[in-house]
């Protein structure tokens, strides 16, 4: 009944759901009402949940104007789970500019080498979290091969610095 209100991205009231052509089933006996609103949690581009409401007293059924008094509570609760969404991406893209700019100034450094490769290999991990980097190049002395040339690693690889292996086709 859910994915009825998230398919048509409207809010669903259900006066009595044993009666309602669209479901036909019987009410279940931990919910003491028949009637339900669903309602799906809209932000500016996408649906990121459903609001469902029942009563396990019968005494009242939902109406369109429950809807209504619950849009605006619920656009608010979309506005702030994206701005939160936004926020985050936000902090995400500063991380990344300053990786790179801190990238450029080691390519600019007197590093060289491995020196270099492990210095830049870890200031990539602070933007993109890795247990191991291998730097794998093709092997001057086998053609068809390829060796690790360098790695950065929290804990020995099965590949260390130097195996050579045939490529694949």
């Amino acid at each position: 009944i859910v994915k009825y209100a998230v398919i048509n991205k409207s809010p669903l009231v259900v006066a009595d759901v044993e009666r309602d052509s669209r479901f036909g089933r019987t009410n279940l006996a931990h919910y003491g009402t028949k009637s339900f609103v669903c309602m799906p949690i809209k932000t500016s581009k996408d649906i990121v949940g459903v609001l469902t409401i029942s009563r396990r007293d019968g005494v009242r059924g939902y109406t369109h104007e429950d809807v209504e008094a619950l849009t605006p509570l619920l656009s608010n609760a979309a506005f702030t789970y994206d701005n939160l969404r936004l926020l985050g991406e936000n902090e995400r893209c500063h991380r990344q500019i300053k990786a790179i700019d801190r990238i450029c100034r080691i390519i600019n450094s007197s590093f060289k080498d491995t020196e270099l490769l492990h210095a830049l290999l870890g200031e990539m991990q602070t933007v993109m979290p890795f247990d191991m980097a291998t730097v794998i190049t093709r092997d001057e002395n086998r053609p068809g091969h390829l060796v690790v040339f360098e790695q950065l690693a929290a804990r020995t690889s099965s590949l260390p610095k130097g195996y050579s292996f045939a490529m694949a086709d």
